[in-house]
């Protein structure tokens, strides 16, 4: 018998907000054999506390979770605010494997598939500190296995601290992995920003520096796409003005910030490397182009499940999807919300950076949503 359900805290004490999320769970007597966990970053302070608490809630039930400014469970708990979700499974188990933080790129994927099974999809959480994306999703990628996850955010100038079973004696850790075997997952990407003028070519480029763009100077080809009503807002556009590097198989846009412009040079400095011969195009931060990616990716991920009804789905969503960018607190959730029945489980964390597989690669967005729609794999034995 598969059972999901979600018990969850909007009280500010992280002690407390644990207690009454124990205190329910035992009151419905339900016993998880693995659970997913999210909790705003004010609680992350308290990270050790809460591995802790979840290890006398959960028992043995092997658990994965994030810090993020906001946590989510359908429309219960606010952004910004202080919040604790959990998603407990019943006849779902999980292998749970964890990294020291000295792990670096590669090593850490690594060390997370040592002693993991292959099984049929994954979520993977990482802290900031030193996280080597690329070669972290490239040896996780070796084996063929779908994920999703997000960058754990951590208060400023504190350890970086992830929800996680296995802490490694420390819970100072690198990333985590949770490894599910009877779980399928279909997911979908929602952008936050609206493409500016057409796909173009690197044909040169240094590293982070962008300098031609299909054999034209790179700030040129820029600027014959920027509106007129932002060319002389150019240099305070930081945070909002992206190159979009297609992925490889072109369904999809890893946007990255234009943290730089040479205007001698006619060269532009980006937050990652463009590769000469990659396809890249500019976007821009926009409200409704937000808002429309959000219910484009709803219906391809209602597609793609056809008659497939979740057993749960999880939102790993850019901290910059909110109320500001959005127009509305909890826009996202509200959308995705609609598109399910009421009592579907609905849960999610708005972090640092968001993984999921698009294709065959498993690839690090910004400014973006990851909709993952959770379904059973195969029936019970």
């Amino acid at each position: 018998m598969v059972q999901t359900k979600v018990y969850s805290s909007n009280i500010v004490d992280t002690q407390q907000a644990l207690i009454a999320i124990g205190t329910e769970l035992r009151r419905d007597g339900f016993e998880p054999d693995s659970a997913l966990v999210f909790a705003s970053v004010h609680h992350a302070n308290h990270g050790s506390l809460i591995n802790d608490a979840l290890t006398d809630i959960l028992g043995n039930a092997p658990f994965l979770g994030w810090f993020g400014t906001s946590a989510y469970d359908h429309q219960q708990l606010s952004e910004w605010q202080p919040a604790v979700a959990l998603l407990a499974f019943k006849g779902i188990k999980a292998h749970v494997q964890a990294s020291a933080p000295e792990d670096l790129g590669a090593h850490v994927g690594v060390s997370l598939l040592a002693d993991s099974p292959t099984g049929a999809m994954r979520f993977l959480a990482a802290s900031g500190a030193r996280l080597e994306p690329k070669g972290l999703l490239a040896t996780l990628d070796e084996q063929p296995v779908p994920l999703a996850g997000a960058i754990s955010l951590s208060p400023k100038n504190a350890p970086d601290l992830l929800i996680c079973s296995d802490q490694q004696g420390s819970g100072t850790l690198g990333a985590a992995m949770a490894t599910f075997s009877r779980l399928s997952m279909t997911t979908s990407v929602a952008q936050g920003t609206k493409i500016l003028g057409e796909k173009h070519r690197v044909t040169q480029s240094r590293a982070n520096h962008l300098l031609a763009l299909d054999g034209t100077n790179a700030l040129e080809v820029l600027m014959s796409e920027l509106p007129e009503t932002l060319q002389e807002k150019l240099p305070s556009l930081g945070g909002q003005l992206f190159a979009g590097l297609s992925t490889p198989d072109g369904d999809s846009w890893l946007m990255r910030n234009v943290v730089g412009i040479d205007p001698q040079q006619g060269v532009l400095v980006l937050a990652d490397v463009c590769p000469e011969g990659s396809e890249l195009a500019f976007f821009i931060l926009d409200s409704q182009a937000a808002q429309t990616n959000m219910q484009e990716a709803i219906l391809e991920l209602k597609a793609a499940l056809g008659d497939d009804d979740p057993l749960a789905v999880v939102v790993f969503n850019c901290a910059s999807r909110n109320q500001t960018l959005l127009g509305e607190s909890l826009y996202d959730v509200a959308a995705i919300e609609s598109a399910f029945s009421d009592d579907m489980p609905l849960v999610g964390v708005a972090g640092g950076g968001e993984f999921s597989t698009v294709g065959r690669q498993s690839h690090l967005f910004q400014y973006c949503s990851v909709i993952a729609a959770l379904t059973l794999q195969d029936a019970p034995s």
